[in-house]
């Protein structure tokens, strides 16, 4: 029974095939995959940093200091003048996970240093790079998820794909939408960091982001103004080609028609 199922699917075309991945580009996703986890446990540590310092009544405001980076130079002499106001044990954690800390930072910037490296050879992310929001690390990461942008016939395919579009639940003639599916995080992980500083550039995105915000607040406004991105850097990935806001700004969107990309 299963076999004839099968071989009906085959045979109506109705079988999609499944995407596999060249061993070039599975290199790729492995370096690009690993600096994530990095990044990702380096923040994990500093919440739990945070954590002890809370846990003893420490708080930069309550010095009247107000850091943009708590983990940055004045941040870090701030903490260095708490931590002989710990319990014993607590400063011997609190010295290793800066330690830690420490150490990831400096693997973070030997992969960026690759990065570069592959990024360089990389048509499709230079291509990107050039759009608001994105560097080399998230151009290049988009272009090596993305893989060859043919295998989705339609923009809502690749947002599907990356998970940026709204599960629907049907009975009878209601239809319900429901929150974004799962796909592939690395996508929609980079365009969502990269929202708030592509709408800086962007007039038009922004617009589309203040006009979602106002309805659904923030949190849902990031999320649509990341989908209609892709959606862009589909046809852009399609055409080769970017579009270019006065004056002279590369853009996602702009009433002007889209120019050949500088590959330089």
């Amino acid at each position: 029974m299963d076999a004839n199922i099968l071989a009906h699917l085959l045979r109506s075309d109705l079988a999609a095939p499944a995407h596999y991945t060249d061993k070039d580009g599975r290199d790729k996703q492995e370096l690009l995959r690993t600096r994530a986890r990095l990044v990702h446990t380096r923040t994990s540590l500093k919440n739990k940093t945070q954590s002890i310092l809370h846990k003893h009544n420490f708080n930069p405001e309550w010095d009247g200091k107000d850091f943009s980076d708590l983990f940055g130079k004045q941040g870090r002499a701030w903490m260095k003048g708490k931590i002989s106001f710990l319990p014993p044990n607590s400063q011997f954690a609190f010295k290793q996970l800066l330690t830690s800390i420490d150490n990831l930072t400096g693997q973070v910037k030997e992969f960026d240093s690759q990065i570069k490296t592959v990024w360089q050879e990389d048509s499709n992310a230079k291509l990107l790079q050039q759009l608001p929001g994105l560097g080399f690390y998230g151009s290049l990461i988009l272009s090596a998820e993305i893989g060859e942008v043919s295998r989705f016939p339609h923009p809502d395919n690749l947002c599907s794909y990356a998970g940026l579009t709204p599960s629907v639940y049907q009975s009878g003639s209601k239809t319900r939408m429901g929150k974004i599916k799962k796909g592939n995080k690395y996508i929609r992980w980079v365009l969502i960091e990269a929202v708030p500083k592509a709408i800086k550039k962007d007039k038009r995105l922004n617009a589309f982001y203040l006009k979602i915000a106002k309805k659904k607040g923030n949190k849902k406004a990031k999320v649509a103004a990341a989908r209609k991105m892709l959606a862009q850097i589909h046809l852009i990935l399609k055409n080769q080609q970017v579009f270019i806001q006065e004056p002279g700004i590369p853009a996602f969107f702009s009433d002007q028609n889209p120019i050949k990309a500088k590959q330089g």
